[in-house]
């Protein structure tokens, strides 16, 4: 079976919009709203992939690069309350940590988000807690993953305000399974 009809009930849900400029972009509006809330469904396979983004494009799973074969590069995907960040955003911030990088994210309230990440070197997903209601929580939230390794460790958060999968690497199955668990689709 192909990915395509593997998942298709996760495509078909999710809305598309490509930011109207630089400053909607979700990581830079107020609460983390997303632009493509609003915006059409995903369709697949329409977008080609630069050359200069095709090196980076090919480290991901083929899951998401379906998913981006739709959004293309300035797109961002919306899934419920959940983003998917465009690809050039994503590529643009994937030196901000060692070991993985982020690809989609949720506001959780008072500055926090919930984050999907990717570890390139297994194809895997796991989700951490990001941000914070001032400086100093962001900056805390940035220095404890700046070399983080999910292989490596577990990261233990506050299960209040966390789901209990936070750190675990997860196939892209399992992410599935959290996001339904989320009424996300």
């Amino acid at each position: 079976m192909s990915i395509k009809l593997k998942y298709f009930n996760f495509y078909t849900s999710i809305k598309t919009k490509k930011p109207d400029i630089d400053t909607t972009s979700v990581t830079k509006t107020p609460f983390f709203i997303s632009s493509s809330k609003n915006g059409k469904k995903l369709k697949l396979n329409n977008k080609t992939i630069s050359k200069k983004n095709q090196l980076f494009y090919n480290k991901l799973s083929s899951e998401i690069q379906l998913l981006y074969s739709g959004l293309g590069e300035n797109q961002e995907g919306s899934l419920a309350s959940f983003t998917f960040l465009t690809l050039e955003e994503i590529i643009n911030r994937s030196n901000n940590f060692k070991h993985f990088f982020d690809i989609g994210l949720m506001h959780i309230g008072m500055g926090f988000v919930w984050i999907l990440s990717y570890y390139p070197k297994d194809k895997k997903f796991f989700f951490r807690v990001g941000g914070g209601g001032c400086s100093y929580e962001r900056e805390n939230s940035y220095l404890k993953y700046k070399n983080y390794d999910p292989k490596l460790e577990r990261k233990e958060e506050d299960e209040t305000i966390v789901p209990e999968n936070v750190n675990k690497l997860l196939t892209f199955d399992e992410v599935l399974q959290v996001f339904h668990k989320w009424k996300l689709y």
